[in-house]
């Protein structure tokens, strides 16, 4: 283009089309501006979106409500109670006549269900 030739809106439009893409090529009157609010993560606006789970550890574990005490309690008490009953029934025998790795197993089982629900 020749020096001092005016362009027209359209043609000084049309020309910036090539660099849209980089921000950095526009002046800075042109630039966005940053956005004012952050973008949140979503275990910061959970209760805040009608969600009623319980976000522990930044996002990484989730828990009911506060109405699920009872169905904790009751998914506890199936878990425990058997095994209190396998170990204090069974597994000395198991250990004694079988083989010792049915206990062992049977604990580290036990230790990743427990781990898991927390």
């Amino acid at each position: 283009m020749a020096a001092g030739t005016e362009l027209s809106p359209y043609q000084a439009g049309r020309q910036g089309e090539a660099n849209e893409s980089s921000c950095m090529s526009r002046p800075l009157s042109a630039r966005p501006a940053p956005q004012a609010n952050v973008t949140r993560k979503v275990h910061e606006v959970w209760s805040e979106v009608g969600g009623r789970n319980r976000i522990l550890c930044c996002g990484r574990c989730m828990a009911g409500p506060d109405m699920d005490y009872h169905f904790q309690l009751c998914t506890w008490c199936c878990l425990v109670v058997p095994c209190i009953f396998y170990f204090v029934f069974c597994a000395q025998y198991l250990w004694e006549h079988v083989t010792p790795w049915l206990p062992v197993l049977t604990a580290i089982s036990l230790m990743s269900a427990v781990s898991l629900l927390m």
